[in-house]
């Protein structure tokens, strides 16, 4: 087998294992930061369209006015855990190098992406309409993954780059 076979394989091999990751989690942590570099991160309920990530929001939140002035995210996701000596050896996660795009609710796809978030959380059937036209999906779209699964080998990371 060639190397460029075993590279496709290897990516496949973490991107599945990713996807399946961002699928069994609900809460991940975006970080944005402001015209003048100053960060802030927000916990966050998710759905996931393959390795695209969908949030809604606020439109006039903080993050959204960040995602406005740059669109370049990094977010996490883990589980949590007890942290002792032997679940150390366990720790799966995924952080990601991403660009948001802010979906409006005037835009075609915003119920597309809504309908992600009710599947994912039947709550949120629940919100009414006047209340979701002033809300955004954000849509973040992977530039960089890295998969840590300490169950490999401690501190290990795979790496993934994507062409969007």
């Amino acid at each position: 087998m060639s190397s460029s076979n075993n590279f496709k394989e290897n990516y496949d091999i973490i991107l599945n294992e990713s996807i399946k990751y961002i699928e069994k989690n609900n809460i991940l942590t975006i970080a944005t930061a402001n015209e003048n570099g100053i960060p802030r991160a927000d916990a966050l309920e998710y759905a996931n369209e393959g390795i695209n990530i969908v949030i809604l929001s606020r439109k006039d939140s903080w993050k959204v006015s960040n995602i406005r002035i740059n669109s370049r995210v990094f977010y996490e996701i883990h589980h949590s855990q007890e942290i002792n000596m032997e679940s150390l050896k366990g720790i799966i996660g995924i952080q990601v190098e991403a660009t948001a795009e802010i979906i409006e609710y005037s835009d075609e796809n915003f119920m597309r992406y809504f309908n992600l978030m009710i599947k994912k959380f039947p709550i949120f059937k629940k919100f009414p309409e006047n209340a979701l036209k002033k809300r955004v999906i954000l849509l973040l779209k992977p530039k960089k993954l890295w998969l840590l699964n300490y169950t490999n080998k401690f501190f290990h990371r795979d790496y993934i780059q994507f062409e969007n």
